[in-house]
């Protein structure tokens, strides 16, 4: 494509002696080879300004830009929001894959990865070839690649959506994070549908304030959604719902929830050991699902995929059945098996996540709760006392570790998580007594995540549960700059097996 026709179709202007053909676009200098149009970013992630020469250097054909910079004599084609013209002509030079293939965005705080997997099966079921852009990995046509981000960068994205629809895939299901929105990474793709799950509080470091979150998390409603059905399938019980439904406005909303009036109403849910069972009522009429998903909030993941599935054409028979057929997400209330102890490793990393991940574990454990979890570096210092809180509220005993420091101060953190626990009275307790604890408020520190998670373990008797939080699918801890590798289910795996061998007895016992 010559560099004069991107510049019409993203309304920049060209300030070049001459044309130029362009193949590709990046923002990262990095991947620059020739034909490569350089999109210089500017904005709080990074400032791509200053890789100009680089990227030069390294053979781009032409910059792309917010102002008129030093090109050596290169064209430069300046726009008001570089973000944007990158996603943008990414989609052009990929040939606008989802102009043919039905795409369905999911946003919100906790349950996309759930709701993602859940979707996947029963498209599948229903005989798409399906594709998944998310959080614990990105596969269609038995591709599986590593997910770097939930939600790629537009240029990443765009060929990661050609790629799927040159395999002949169908249906793209995909997590929209915050950031892809406000960073415009989802800017070309043409949504058919798009899900909002709920809204509590994380990336305040990036979004500032919720208010400002919440406006993110709207504009896949508001400005990617196409004509053609444009579906909007919004959580009718959350408090941030009128936000998404004015986004909306003029789409053909459907309201999932608990509360009388919605669309797709959650009747008589029960969550127990075996899983969650529930009535939906629909405007098709009532669905009865059983699932072994394990939490009481898997009732809005399978509302949410039921609604947007069966308005999208699946008949009710085939969303019931793959409901029922489906097993496990990665990461999510995920069981270690153990003949004696249950381990549960999940995800949760906010507060709202938590509370609701260990009140699902509370209800079910027969002996004492164990939570094992941390706050990660570098983010949200705010939400660590409200983490504490929430681990707190049904555990018999907290243990508190580290979850990515990244380049802050393992203590320093943990300090912060303490200060929770102690504002609702939590006793510390020394590590050696454990097992024979039979309390309801007490916590200990172990800022090692692997020592932390073998303590809990062998300190676990018959019938107790152990919830190993914050981390789920992620098989890596972000020390300073340098991912390590760890994976919370092979290290409790490892730590059940230790105790199999001690004949189900503690250290402590000993």
């Amino acid at each position: 494509m010559q560099l004069r026709e991107i510049a019409s179709l993203v309304n920049g202007q060209l300030y070049a002696g001459h044309d130029v053909e362009i193949e590709r676009i990046t923002l990262d200098s990095r991947n620059v080879r020739p034909g490569s149009l350089f999109a210089a970013v500017v904005d709080p992630m990074r400032n791509g300004e200053h890789y100009i020469e680089h990227a030069l250097d390294a053979g781009a054909e032409a910059v792309l830009a917010a102002r008129e910079v030093e090109t050596y004599g290169r064209p430069i084609l300046v726009v008001d929001d570089v973000r944007e013209a990158l996603a943008k002509t990414a989609h052009m030079l990929t040939g606008h894959p989802t102009h043919d293939m039905l795409l369905v965005g999911i946003t919100g705080t906790n349950g996309k990865t759930s709701l993602a997997y859940l979707l996947e099966a029963i498209l599948t079921a229903a005989g798409h070839s399906v594709g998944v852009i998310g959080t614990v990995t990105h596969r269609f046509a038995g591709k599986v690649i590593p997910a770097a981000n939930t939600t790629p960068e537009a240029p990443d994205l765009a060929d990661l959506l050609w790629a799927m629809k040159d395999a002949e895939v169908s249906a793209v299901v995909m997590e929209v994070s915050s950031h892809a929105l406000a960073l415009s990474r989802v800017t070309g793709c043409e949504f058919n549908a798009a899900i909002f799950t709920n809204l509590t509080r994380d990336h305040i470091d990036f979004h500032l304030d919720m208010d400002r979150y919440a406006t993110a998390k709207a504009r896949l409603f508001s400005e990617h959604l196409t004509d053609d059905p444009n579906l909007a399938v919004v959580n009718w019980d959350d408090e941030y719902c009128n936000e998404v439904l004015r986004a909306a406005g003029g789409k053909f909303v459907q309201t999932y929830g608990m509360s009388e009036g919605t669309d797709f109403h959650i009747v008589d849910a029960v969550a127990d050991r075996k899983g969650v069972r529930l009535r939906l009522t629909t405007p098709e009429g009532d669905l009865e699902f059983a699932s072994t998903l394990l939490g009481p909030f898997q009732a809005y993941n399978i509302a949410a995929a039921a609604a947007t599935a069966l308005n999208l054409g699946v008949a009710p028979d085939t969303i019931v059945q793959a409901v029922r057929n489906f097993r496990a997400v990665p990461g999510r209330m995920e069981p270690v098996p153990d003949p004696d102890v249950t381990v549960l490793v999940d995800y949760a990393h906010t507060p709202d996540a938590l509370v609701n991940v260990v009140g699902a574990a509370r209800a079910l454990t027969e002996g004492r709760l164990f939570t094992v979890f941390g706050c990660g570096g570098d983010r949200d210092r705010g939400k660590r006392p409200m983490m504490a809180k929430a681990a707190a509220t049904e555990s018999d005993i907290c243990v508190v570790t580290s979850d990515n420091p990244r380049t802050e101060k393992a203590d320093e953190i943990i300090e912060d998580v303490l200060n929770g626990l102690n504002l609702v009275g939590m006793d510390r307790l020394d590590a050696s007594t454990l097992a024979a604890y039979r309390g309801n408020n007490g916590f200990v520190v172990e800022p090692d995540r692997r020592k932390a998670i073998a303590m809990a373990i062998a300190a676990a008797q018959a019938g107790d549960l152990v919830l190993i939080a914050g981390k789920g699918h992620e098989d890596y801890q972000i020390i300073g700059r340098e991912k390590i590798h760890l994976d919370d289910r092979e290290e409790a795996a490892a730590a059940l097996a230790a105790r199999r061998v001690m004949g189900g007895r503690s250290g402590a016992d000993l």
